[in-house]
């Protein structure tokens, strides 16, 4: 049995400026950017989530004549309660007599010098209100049934069945309000500063309790289209328009079932061993969700059903080489379904334009891959090992996000479509090396390093793709180099690690050019982790995360254009276990 439960409160603020800059060329001088106007937006966002999970399992190994059966039994549930999201926004007018500066000095932390009118609450009037009811809840029932044997002396063979159901549901409902009249103005409420925004300093913006006191302006409801209901917007709101679209695309449900047999057998020879099998798995799909028409603001119930059979050989060799010295060799077939988000129903269709936009693709095949490796391990003595793995992936079918023309999908040829695809092949290769060594006294050292090398083309008719029909980018979120170094202590009771973990940049989500594409920037960070078994049952552990205090950068194109940066600060756990 397993029990989560985890409740957080958050209060996001966000200064932004608006893209009215846009219609401004700046003048530049050096890394400054010097536009002659300014408009911002200075939104608040309360909420709370709640999750829950759950996991129940029980088995038994029977042990029979001729070889061993196992059986187990298990259910899962998990829900994410996200129905308590409340977004308050201030907006002021546009200023064509201000200057606003944009200094890119350190791309990491750009600076926006900003007039202080916008430092001012009483220039801000209420632009709108923002309610989020969010319940997703995911249920999995599944079994399974091994049965192993010898069949002879060198050879043992196991053979099995599994069944596994599961159902993900995405209950959404978005209501949105705008001022009815005169709107009220930031000065009016209780505000706070929060802090700097890299190298900004925050205007006065909206508390938890001015948040939260707008709920006080709704009464009544309002239906939506699929039956879901908004609160009413009251004498001083009406509602945005957004409702009924924001909720059809975020409502979906998804019922899968699997079933996978597999047989496999290992036989052992005086220089080592062999591991062989194959294994089949039945995939079988129902998506369901809401098409919306932006044409006449209707909506239409649809589902879709997929079904794909997979069938997964494997060899794995460990030979010998002497005493010492070990060479492995592996080649097998793997499968990744879709993510949920990616197959769903949900689209926003303009008939009247003949295209389809925010689409879900419950027609995606799942990413495939032949994997082969190579692997040599030296055991340099009985406490330290060094290895060395190359490796390769042959990959069909990667899922990306991307804008076709011309494109034929849900049973019509559109002109516009923006919606996931798969990808054609893909080759990865690579190679890891590793070291591990314990030493007498419990100490011990781990090192390993892993270079990577694969690109993956874009369609040819895709935005993403260039003007002359073709574009290659990194594979989708794979760094190039990844490598790890642990320094810890493990003997008696105590199990003492420090770990320093570095990640090159990688392509985190495709942009219409190049220059819009989004990576995630380098990272290096360390950890410190502790247990300390206080008996058989009981073993307490504790873990201070993010020692180097390390931000995440996010940039578009090149490291000069700030996509997203993020500070997490060192955080504490501390917990223990307790074995029944």
């Amino acid at each position: 049995m397993f029990y989560n439960d985890y409740v957080d409160a958050e209060l996001r603020n966000k200064f932004e400026i608006r893209d009215v800059l846009e219609d401004y060329d700046p003048s530049i001088s050096g890394d400054s950017f010097v536009y002659a106007a300014g408009r911002m937006d200075n939104e608040g966002k309360w909420r709370v989530e709640k999750r829950t999970i759950e996991t129940y399992q029980a088995g038994a190994d029977l042990k029979l004549s001729e070889g061993t059966l196992s059986l187990q039994a298990y259910i899962s549930n998990a829900e994410q309660d996200d129905t308590d999201r409340t977004e308050a926004n201030f907006r002021t007018d546009e200023y064509e007599d201000v200057v606003t500066t944009y200094v890119n000095g350190d791309p990491k932390k750009p600076a926006i010098v900003l007039d202080s009118i916008f430092y001012d609450a009483s220039n801000y009037p209420l632009d709108g209100i923002e309610k989020e009811f969010a319940l997703t809840t995911d249920e999995e029932v599944g079994i399974r049934a091994d049965y192993e044997f010898a069949y002879n002396d060198m050879t043992t063979v196991k053979a099995g069945l599994k069944i596994r159901n599961r159902e993900k549901n995405n209950d959404f409902v978005f209501c949105g309000y705008e001022p009815d009249g005169d709107a009220p103005i930031l000065s009016s409420y209780e505000t706070h500063v929060p802090g700097p925004y890299l190298n900004t300093p925050h205007g006065p913006a909206p508390t938890p309790t001015t948040i939260q006191g707008f709920q006080s302006l709704l009464s009544g409801t309002v239906s939506l289209l699929n039956g879901k209901t908004c609160p009413g917007p009251g004498s001083t709101l009406e509602l945005s328009g957004d409702e009924n679209e924001e909720t059809l695309l975020g409502s979906w449900n998804t019922e899968e079932e699997i079933t996978a047999i597999y047989a496999m057998a290992t036989t052992e020879f005086d220089n080592g061993s062999i591991a062989y099998g194959l294994r089949y798995e039945q995939t079988d799909t129902t998506f369901s969700g809401f098409v919306f028409n932006s044409d006449d603001d209707s909506a239409q119930a649809l589902s879709y059903s997929s079904d794909y059979g997979f069938l997964s050989p494997s060899v794995n060799l460990k030979y010998n080489l002497d005493d010492d010295k070990i060479l492995r060799l592996g080649i097998f077939r793997s499968l990744v379904r879709p993510g949920f988000s990616e197959t769903r129903v949900g689209a926003d269709v303009r008939l009247e334009d003949n295209e389809i936009r925010n689409a879900g693709n419950p027609e995606l095949d799942p990413t495939e891959a032949w994997n082969i490796d190579a692997t040599y391990e030296w055991y340099m003595d009985q406490s330290s090992l060094l290895g060395a793995n190359l490796f390769y992936k042959s990959i069909d079918n990667t899922v990306a996000e991307v804008r076709r023309d011309d494109f034929s999908f849900r049973g019509r040829t559109w002109d516009e479509a923006r919606t996931f695809v798969n990808i054609d092949q893909t080759d990865l290769i690579g190679v890891e090396l590793y070291y591990q060594t314990n030493f007498d006294n419990g100490m011990l050292v781990l090192v390993n390093y892993t270079y990577t090398s694969g690109d993956m083309s874009l369609p040819a008719d895709a935005d993403a793709a260039s003007d002359d029909g073709g574009r290659d980018v990194p594979y989708f979120k794979q760094a190039e180099g990844t490598g790890n170094v642990v320094i810890g202590y493990d003997k008696d009771q105590w199990d003492v690690r420090l770990a320093l973990n570095y990640r090159d940049s990688y392509l985190d989500e495709l942009g219409d050019t190049a220059l819009q594409d989004r990576y995630t920037d380098a990272y290096t960070n360390a950890d410190l982790t502790a247990k300390y078994k206080v008996s058989d049952n009981l073993t307490i552990r504790g873990a201070v995360l993010n020692l180097l205090d390390s931000p995440e950068y996010y940039y578009f194109g090149n490291a000069a254009r700030l996509s997203q940066y993020d500070e997490y600060g060192v955080s504490y756990e501390i917990g223990f276990r307790y074995k029944l």
